[in-house]
C-alpha cells in the first residue's frame, strides 16, 4: 500500500511538534578549580659549546623570578670557560661566573648537578640551577618545549618564535623566558652529610653491609638509602639491587661485564626513544666524578616528547662495570634527582 506525499509530511510534522514539546535537557557544566596554581615564571640562558649545552635557569613564582631576574642575567653574562684533565689526561669544560648575593645559598657541592642556589622567597623558597647537558639536533627547540610543559604552555614549532642570541665576552646566549600556569615546586636539598669524609650518622642507622646474592655477585660499596625508598624485587637477571622511589620511578645496581661508556648512554637514549650519538658526542655528555673514591661518570638523559628520563652513575671497577640507574617520567625523575645524586655520592667501597 502506497502512502500519499502530503500523509508523509503532515506525519513528520507532528513528529517534530512532539520533540519540540519536550523540555530541554539541562546542561551541566562542572567547573574544576587548581587552587595551587599560580602564575610561574621560567627564565634559561642557554650557552651552546661544541656538543654540549651550558643551562642556568631560574623558576618560581612570576613576582619573586622578577625580583631576582637582574642578578641572574649578571650571573650568567659574566660566565667563563676554563679546560682541565681529568686524572686520565682527558680534558673537560669548567665554568667560573661571578659570585652571587648572600640570600643565594648555594647546595652542597657536587658534580652531577653542575651547580645549584636555593634563594629566600614567600612563601618558599626559589631555585637557580646550572645543568651541563649534551646538545643534540633541534637543542634550544626541544629544551624550549620541555620548558613551555613545565608552564602549561602549548608547544612552538619553529626557532623563529624563540629570542635572538645575546653575544656576551664572544659566547651567545640564547635567552628563554615564559610565564604561564603552574604550581611551584622546590626540590629537596642534597643530604650535606653525604658529602663528609666521616660518618656522622649512629652507628645503629648505618645499613649492614651487603650480603652476597644469587649466582656470588655482591655489592662492593656500603651506602645510605634515602629516606622514603622502599627496597623492591630483583626484576632483571643481573640486577644486585633495586628501590623504589614511589610507584613511577625506581633505583637500580647492576654489574657489567664490560662495554664503554657511550656504548652504555646510547643504550639508555635507544630506551628512552632518543636517537644515537657518536663516541665523542655520548662521551662529551657525561660529567666526571669520583663515586666511592674511584673515577667514574655521571650522565642525566631525557626525552621530554615521551616525558621519560635516566640518571645513570657508572663506576668502573677491577672485576665489573656497576652502573647506578634511575628512572621514570621526566617530572618525577627531577623532582627525586637531588635523592639520587646523595644515595651516589654517600658510596663507600667496602673495607674503605
Amino acid at each position: 500500500m502506497r502512502i500519499p506525499r502530503a500523509c508523509l509530511l503532515l506525519l513528520g510534522g507532528c513528529v517534530l511538534a512532539i520533540a519540540g514539546c519536550k523540555e530541554d535537557e539541562d546542561i551541566r557544566v562542572n567547573t574544576v578549580s587548581h587552587p595551587d596554581r599560580q602564575a610561574i615564571r621560567l627564565r634559561a640562558g642557554v650557552i651552546k659549546r661544541d656538543n654540549l649545552l651550558w643551562v642556568f635557569l631560574i623558576k618560581g613564582p612570576k613576582n619573586e623570578v622578577a625580583k631576582n631576574l637582574d642578578t641572574f642575567n649578571e650571573l650568567v653574562r659574566s660566565v667563563k670557560f676554563l679546560e682541565k684533565k681529568d686524572d686520565n689526561g682527558r680534558p673537560f669544560e669548567v665554568a667560573e661566573w661571578t659570585n652571587p648575593p648572600k640570600n643565594w645559598r648555594k647546595d652542597p657541592p657536587g658534580e652531577m648537578r653542575y651547580a645549584a642556589y636555593r634563594i629566600d622567597a614567600e612563601p618558599k623558597e626559589i631555585e637557580m640551577t646550572v645543568s651541563r647537558l649534551s646538545a643534540g639536533d633541534d637543542w634550544l627547540l626541544t629544551n624550549v618545549n620541555r620548558w613551555r610543559k613545565q608552564v602549561n604552555l602549548p608547544p612552538v614549532a619553529k626557532d623563529a618564535d624563540l629570542q635572538a642570541p645575546e653575544v656576551v665576552h664572544e659566547k651567545e646566549i640564547a635567552w628563554v623566558d615564559l610565564t604561564g600556569l603552574g604550581v611551584h615546586i622546590v626540590s629537596k636539598p642534597p643530604d650535606p652529610q653525604a658529602q663528609s669524609k666521616k660518618p656522622q650518622f649512629p652507628a645503629q642507622g648505618k645499613r649492614p653491609k651487603v650480603q652476597p646474592k644469587a649466582g656470588g655477585k655482591k655489592v662492593p660499596f656500603q651506602y645510605d638509602v634515602p629516606k622514603g625508598w622502599e627496597k623492591g624485587e630483583l626484576t632483571g637477571q643481573f640486577m644486585v639491587e633495586r628501590y623504589v622511589v614511589d610507584k613511577d620511578v625506581q633505583v637500580t645496581l647492576t654489574p657489567l661485564g664490560g662495554g664503554d661508556l657511550a656504548g652504555n648512554i646510547n643504550r639508555w637514549r635507544k630506551e628512552i626513544g632518543l636517537p644515537l650519538v657518536d663516541k665523542k658526542v655520548a662521551d662529551d655528555s657525561a660529567a666526571v666524578l669520583k663515586i666511592a673514591g674511584v673515577q667514574s661518570y655521571y650522565v642525566d638523559i631525557d626525552n621530554p616528547a615521551r616525558s621519560s628520563r635516566i640518571l645513570g652513575a657508572i663506576v668502573p671497577l677491577d672485576d665489573a662495570i656497576w652502573v647506578v640507574k634511575m628512572w621514570g617520567p621526566s617530572n618525577r625523575v627531577g623532582e627525586n634527582k637531588n635523592g639520587f645524586e646523595t644515595f651516589v655520592k654517600s658510596f663507600k667501597l667496602d673495607g674503605r
